[in-house]
């Protein structure tokens, strides 16, 4: 039969085969899609597709058939605090004599049409499998003789072709990111207030989860991305800050026009999981320290702006963002740059595996799925049904749950939200000052196992700690979305009313500082 411009879905890769697996309409069998195995150059990327195609080739499928989840293993010098994405390109040399330490994540995002190649060059058929494929690197620079020594030669290539793929995607994103960056510094803090008003109302939901985890909150248009993320996003939502690496995109309902937004995000960041950035969000992404939620929404010409934003790419918590102009009528008088007025829904444990995983967590723990019996050694003896009467139910409960950076105080009904205890973090957070990108690996706690609990150094900064006056407001201490005293520029305020309640403190010392600088 000819399939020739037949349009399906491409699910898995089959690792043993080399092929694709293909699910196309022309072969339903009973209500699903049987599937045919398809080599890689016998299928070309379909045109446009409307959504309710797409939704009619996805409910033939389930999570199971997409991509597999890549397991990459990379190898670098012990002495190397850098991002990893940089020990990649160009490696420290490693010392005779010197330690190499391995560091192992899982991908379980989306791939781009070029990933899908390099994940396929690079497996490791003898270790992966249909359900995960490995992929090994070594952060070194290589001689001739590893290329063909056979002991190291899989690794040195795969090394190289996802150096160069790095390499590539950096190059291709600059151009684009650099153009983004320059549009978005034409909008000026009187562009943003004229657009924006004092305040935007912000509604944050976690994708494919239900019952539904959602924040409603408000922030000032000054605030920066990279604030925003830090200390408003995460605490309102759960996560834990300055741990895992994060990007913000524009949401279009134009396929081209979505595939071409320029994602947000850190420059630089040592966590683990910045090393999958390429796989989908590209070589580079735009200075969240330089563009505010103002600037962003300001950008486009709706009332309403949809913003992606994901948290972890190694387990791919992609979040919808709902941003419009607010009245400022609901606001309480006494909120400052952020307040959270709502929301549903607990948040979940950080490095659970992604939704699907921790679907299957929570089904485990409400005996709908079996769990893993292991002895002292961590081997599985046996699959059973548990329960809280049972002492393997609260090790799995304690090592999957209550250990878990984020989860110290979460610990209640899942399908509650605790709106007190939500305000009081987020009070805090914009209290401290702004954690410095590039320090994820610094991020360190301790773990008290009588508890199961969490105890993290950085949780109590207080900003009385911040020397700098112009880091935090002079009025009430908060740390984001500040603008300095347009006349001396040595204190800052979080808003209008501030300064002005604030200027007969400061009118002395400001015309005092105006008269030096003459």
């Amino acid at each position: 039969q000819d399939l020739n411009g037949e349009v399906g879905r491409c699910g898995r890769w089959l690792n043993k085969t080399g092929r694709y697996e293909v699910f196309l309409p022309l072969y339903e069998n009973g209500g699903k899609l049987s599937s045919i195995s398809v080599k890689p150059e016998n299928l070309l990327i379909a045109d446009a597709v409307t959504a309710l195609e797409v939704e009619e080739l996805l409910a033939y499928t389930c999570s199971d058939t997409r991509f597999p989840p890549a397991l990459i293993n990379l190898a670098r010098s012990s002495e190397s605090d850098r991002p990893p994405l940089d020990d990649i390109i160009d490696p420290i040399p490693i010392a005779k004599g010197g330690g190499i330490v391995p560091i192992f994540d899982t991908y379980r995002g989306p791939l781009s049409k070029e990933a899908h190649a390099l994940l396929r060059t690079i497996a490791n058929p003898d270790i992966g499998n249909d359900q995960m494929i490995a992929c090994s690197l070594l952060a070194q620079k290589f001689s001739d003789e590893d290329r063909r020594n056979p002991n190291t030669k899989k690794m040195t290539e795969s090394s190289v072709f996802f150096s160069e793929f790095v390499r590539d995607r950096k190059a291709k994103d600059s151009v684009r990111v650099a153009s983004f960056e320059a549009s978005m510094a034409k909008f000026s803090d009187s562009m943003v207030d004229e657009v924006c008003g004092k305040w935007l109302k912000v509604v944050v939901k976690l994708d494919g989860i239900h019952p539904p985890i959602r924040r409603e909150f408000v922030v000032r248009p000054a605030m920066t991305l990279r604030a925003l993320h830090d200390q408003v996003l995460c605490p309102v939502m759960g996560w834990k800050s300055n741990y895992h690496c994060y990007a913000f995109r524009k949401v279009f309902d134009d396929l081209q026009k979505l595939k071409d937004s320029c994602w947000i995000g850190p420059r630089t960041s040592t966590a683990l999981d910045s090393m999958f950035m390429p796989l989908y969000v590209g070589g580079c992404v735009a200075n969240d320290k330089q563009i505010s939620i103002g600037q962003l929404y300001a950008s486009e010409e709706s009332d309403n702006l949809k913003v992606q934003w994901v948290h972890d790419f190694g387990d791919w918590y992609s979040h919808s963002i709902d941003i419009s102009r607010c009245d400022g009528q609901d606001v309480p008088s006494n909120a400052n740059v952020a307040c959270l007025i709502g929301g549903a829904g607990l948040n979940i444990p950080e490095d659970a595996g992604g939704i699907f995983l921790y679907e299957q967590l929570i089904g485990k723990l409400t005996h709908r799925f079996p769990m893993e019996i292991s002895d002292e050694n961590d081997n599985c003896v046996s699959r059973d049904f548990t329960d809280p009467s049972s002492e393997h139910w609260w090790g799995y409960f304690n090592t999957e749950v209550r250990n878990k950076p984020n989860m110290q105080r979460s610990l209640g009904n899942p399908l509650e939200f605790n709106l007190d205890l939500a305000r009081i973090d987020v009070e805090a957070a914009i209290r401290r000052p702004t954690q410095k990108s590039g320090r994820e690996n610094q991020n360190v706690h301790s773990l008290d196992y009588r508890t199961g609990l969490i105890h993290e150094k950085d949780k109590k900064v207080s900003a009385s700690q911040v020397k700098d006056a112009t880091k935090l407001c002079a009025v009430c201490g908060v740390t984001v979305a500040l603008r300095k005293c347009s006349s001396c520029k040595s204190v800052a305020y979080c808003s209008r009313e501030h300064q002005v309640e604030h200027w007969k403190e400061h009118k002395s010392i400001c015309k005092a500082i105006q008269k030096s600088k003459k």
